[in-house]
């Protein structure tokens, strides 16, 4: 099994389809962690989707055409402020839209930036999935989440990665046809 390797969000933005709480600042969960953060302030509130979006020119390679996609994992450094803030909805985007099973965790968040992660190897999300499909810009991963507690928490997220694992087609078979055998060695066989 091959491996794109973890490739950064090329995009993040808030996106209102779920939720009470924007984003602020979604941009700052694009790139590599640098201490910079989107940011949403719950009140015992749930917070719109953070819509991380990818791109192959994030992967090490593309993923091949024709190949088998095994699995899919997605990496996010997040923390919070104040009460307890869990996951509500981490779930994929195919084609710019929000598909899959909802691999939420009901872990709290910590107080420090800490790695969360989503999926794995083997891991399709109760989905099918293409080259092509992962290799498109509108392919990646919405991420809500929700204060447990009136304490005025504030959830963060400074980066994340996407991995998608594959297996490649098995190599094309050159068809050879044979060869034909000549007139003069099929008279031949007739004397």
């Amino acid at each position: 099994m091959a491996s794109t390797g973890a490739a950064q969000f090329e995009s993040a933005t808030d996106d209102a389809a779920v939720g009470i709480a924007a984003w602020s600042n979604p941009g700052n969960a694009e790139g590599s962690p640098d201490d910079t953060r989107a940011t949403v302030t719950l009140a015992l509130s749930q917070s719109h989707y953070l819509k991380l979006l990818n791109s192959s020119a994030n992967y090490a390679a593309p993923v091949p055409t024709g190949s088998t996609i095994d699995g899919i994992e997605v990496a996010i450094e997040r923390s919070k402020t104040g009460g307890i803030v869990v996951d509500t909805i981490v779930r994929l985007v195919k084609g710019g839209t929000v598909v899959g099973d909802n691999l939420a965790s009901a872990t709290e968040w910590p107080g420090t930036d800490t790695v969360a992660t989503y999926g794995g190897p083997t891991e399709l999300w109760g989905e099918t999935w293409t080259a092509a499909q992962v290799n498109a810009q509108n392919f990646g991963v919405v991420l809500s989440c929700e204060e447990t507690a009136d304490i005025g928490s504030s959830a963060r997220v400074d980066a994340g990665t996407l991995t998608v694992y594959y297996t490649e087609p098995p190599p094309a078979v050159a068809m050879v046809a044979p060869r034909r055998q000549s007139r003069r060695l099929f008279n031949l066989r007739r004397m």
